[in-house]
């Protein structure tokens, strides 16, 4: 794990499809999907959001350059159509 002032962010450099983030960890973020999915199933969706909230709230602190770099492969993301995608091409 990289240490909090690491000059090695993780850097999103193109404009290429979702597995951009799924390169190196997408057995974590499957993990993780799968665990909101069973807190929605459980106890509810504002359960999940706010355990998703809580969480993406204690990493930041912990990991400042993983909000930093976040924040950068969302300004190059366009959400609204990886939302319509998904609902067109995934279901």
């Amino acid at each position: 794990m990289m240490q909090s002032g690491d000059d090695k962010a993780p850097r999103v450099n193109s404009q290429s499809d979702t597995s951009v983030f799924l390169k190196d960890n997408g057995v974590a973020i499957y993990t993780i999907l799968a665990m909101l999915t069973r807190i929605k199933n459980t106890v509810g969706l504002e359960a999940m959001l706010e355990y998703m909230d809580h969480y993406q709230k204690l990493i930041e602190q912990h990991n400042p350059h993983f909000r930093d770099a976040v924040k950068e492969a969302l300004g190059i993301k366009n959400v609204e159509k990886m939302y319509r995608d998904i609902n067109q091409n995934g279901k």
